[in-house]
């Protein structure tokens, strides 16, 4: 019959007021007992504290109230540990989000970078220095001149010296520097094209005309004077025997 009390209690939240004449007939009937052995019983469970009644006739018990106060601190962690477990899928679910964002945009980065630069190599060449940045503007290739390929031009260097000088004269030119070169430790231009416009056409020129001082040496010009006035063998390759 106790056990039968507790359960009750539990389901009333520990508070159960048990003497109104409802209340007591509903809870006898559920006992199975009559009226006045169920106030028997409980007057004797209260004499010996195994139940509580207070002044308002409402029936409870320690360890029910203990047992309430665990199961709502078990629900209160549980809810907690939900709650904590939702606000760690929603950050999951945010870094994932923020980690495909950041993928998306370097994919869409490389494809503009790769679709710059297809449209750069198609454009013409006056047109192409507008869309490639100068640290990454594309060198033409360099080809090898020359009876030793030592005269270093790109196609287009090649053309307008052909198309300035005629493909004799501009053989001559590159025959004479590749010699200079080739007479040299080290190869002293970062460019034989300006090398051949600075100097060279003026010395193949020089030659051919076959201006001499005393000695057999070439005359130079005033643009060969400036050119190598400060490259002694580069005067000395230039004389002419007889």
């Amino acid at each position: 019959m106790y056990w039968m009390l507790i359960e009750l209690l539990h389901e009333h939240n520990n508070s159960y007021q048990f003497l109104t004449i409802v209340n007591k007939e509903l809870t006898a009937s559920d006992f199975g007992i009559e009226v006045e052995q169920l106030e028997q019983l409980i007057n004797l469970m209260t004499e010996i504290g195994l139940i509580e009644l207070d002044e308002n006739k409402i029936l409870s018990n320690r360890r029910v109230s203990d047992n309430l106060l665990k199961r709502k601190d078990i629900s209160e962690k549980r809810r907690q540990a939900r709650s904590n477990v939702n606000k760690c899928e929603e950050m999951l679910t945010i870094h994932d989000k923020e980690k495909k964002r950041k993928e998306d945009n370097t994919k869409e980065d490389l494809k503009e970078k790769r679709v710059k630069k297809e449209k750069a190599l198609d454009a013409p060449i006056g047109s192409q220095a507008s869309l490639i940045p100068l640290s990454q503007k594309i060198k033409p290739p360099k080809f090898n001149f020359g009876e030793e390929g030592k005269v270093l031009l790109t196609a287009e260097e090649h053309q307008k010296l052909e198309a300035q000088l005629g493909a004799e004269k501009l053989q001559s030119c590159i025959s004479l520097l590749n010699d200079f070169i080739g007479s040299k430790k080290k190869d002293p231009y970062a460019s034989h094209y300006h090398a051949i416009k600075k100097w060279v056409i003026e010395a193949v020129e020089a030659k051919k005309g076959n201006p001499r001082v005393g000695g057999g040496q070439l005359k130079p010009t005033a643009g060969m004077v400036n050119a190598i006035a400060s490259d002694f063998s580069a005067q000395k390759f230039l004389e002419i025997g007889d």
